[in-house]
């Protein structure tokens, strides 16, 4: 195995035999347990913590709040535009120059297209046990919640996997397990209303600036 090669590729190449889902449950579920039990506060899918010391760098990807990504191999989102910065340490060394170079030796940079904007809302509006609600969809797309999303979730919503009260859409505690299979539904929708998932490809984004050039 090549150092640094990815989990799910050593799983698809048989090098890793990935956890039965039934125990991966099983197991998420005795911890959200005992982490309820000792006073923690679940509030996002993958994330619990004391109340008032949620995370504010987490929450961030999960309201679509803009953040900067400056070390070797680092992602960030600004200006509604995604970039990613040189990954190999050596070769992010080099293009950033001598101590103190203001620019970022961002490796690529792309905006996201109307499609793959409402589907990464969906999804990490969804990964809040709070949910998001109709009302901020509207403000962020300046247009009413699609009804062919709407009607594509209605399964989920009937068989008790989310819930819809109050202007919210939330996952129930059965639903938290199958996040990734309910947004997949979504995405035929999403697309036949709106176009393929796509990234549009910006320049190298050398304005962005760590301070003054």
């Amino acid at each position: 195995i090549e150092p640094g090669t990815p989990l799910a590729a050593r799983v698809d190449g048989g090098q890793v035999i990935a956890a039965d889902p039934d125990v991966v449950a099983e197991m998420y579920d005795r911890a959200s347990e005992r982490l309820s039990a000792a006073g923690f506060e679940h509030y996002e899918i993958s994330n619990w913590g004391k109340p008032g010391h949620h995370s504010r760098h987490n929450l961030a990807y999960w309201t679509d709040a803009e953040y900067l990504g400056a070390g070797a191999g680092a992602h960030g989102y600004l200006g509604g535009e995604r970039y990613d910065v040189i990954a190999h340490p050596r070769e992010y060394v080099s293009a950033l120059g001598d101590f103190g170079s203001p620019g970022l030796p961002i490796a690529n940079s792309y905006t996201p297209n109307l499609s793959m904007r409402l589907l990464d809302w969906l999804e990490t509006g969804l990964r809040r046990l709070e949910g998001f609600s109709y009302a901020g969809f509207e403000a962020a797309f300046d247009m009413p919640f699609p009804a062919r999303v709407r009607a594509a979730l209605g399964p989920a919503i009937d068989g008790g996997l989310l819930v819809e009260s109050e202007g919210r859409l939330r996952l129930s505690e059965r639903g938290l397990l199958l996040q990734n299979e309910i947004v997949a539904t979504v995405l035929p929708e999403i697309e036949r209303e709106f176009g393929p998932l796509a990234e549009l490809r910006a320049p190298l984004l050398e304005s962005w600036r760590l301070g003054p050039a």
